[in-house]
């Protein structure tokens, strides 16, 4: 992943780009832990394969798997947060709803659980001035 700083001020922005082959999820918990993040905003667009998205189940407050499995497909928004929770793996929880079609045209979506980049994401994070509330 390469990183490129937008802002030092007191709210920072970065720009990450990820590369053929690195996990999503995981890449931008890393990212986190090493620069220390306050609660962050993110948006990205780009590519990947072999996605598993799911959608909140409201009964038992887990995920119900939505397999996405293509060789390749576009992501046309990911949005999400990043925050600090010291419960978390890693102590941070990135939470992202992602899009993604498919070279049919077709587009499916739900929160990104994995996903690795092919060929290449673009991500921007920005740090909030206040945290958000909790959510799913």
């Amino acid at each position: 992943m390469h990183t490129t700083v937008k802002s030092e001020g007191p709210q920072r922005a970065y720009e990450l780009v990820f590369e053929t082959g690195e996990e999503i999820i995981g890449g931008l918990r890393a990212f986190a832990i090493a620069e220390r993040l306050a609660p962050s905003e993110f948006n990205a667009i780009g590519g990947v394969h072999q996605a598993d998205l799911g959608f909140y189940n409201l009964t038992d407050g887990t995920f119900n798997p939505v397999p996405f499995h293509r060789d390749q497909c576009e992501v046309l928004s990911l949005i999400g947060d990043i925050t600090p929770e010291a419960d978390k793996p890693g102590g941070y929880n990135v939470h992202g709803h992602v899009v993604l079609g498919s070279p049919d045209g077709q587009a499916n979506g739900g929160h990104l659980l994995h996903a690795i980049t092919r060929p290449i994401l673009f991500v921007t994070i920005e740090e909030l001035e206040h945290a958000k509330p909790a959510h799913h």
